[in-house]
């Protein structure tokens, strides 16, 4: 819901969004449907999803998840 009222606000466009994942644990199924569509509307907005200070763990499920 923030993401979209961000990607609404036509008066200042972003260009970049980072989510810091240092206190990430694991990403559950849920969790990763949910970056999925996070990511597909800033594609459509042509804003550059990155996802930062990942712990190893995260970071292969992540990539298990194709994000």
């Amino acid at each position: 819901e923030d993401v979209t009222m961000l990607l609404a606000d036509d008066t200042d466009p972003i260009r970049w969004f980072c989510l810091d994942t240092a206190v990430m644990a694991d990403v559950d199924y849920s969790g990763a449907q949910t970056l999925q569509q996070v990511h597909g509307a800033l594609a459509e907005h042509h804003v550059r999803f990155v996802i930062a200070e990942t712990l190893d763990d995260v970071r292969a499920q992540l990539d298990r998840y194709g994000l």
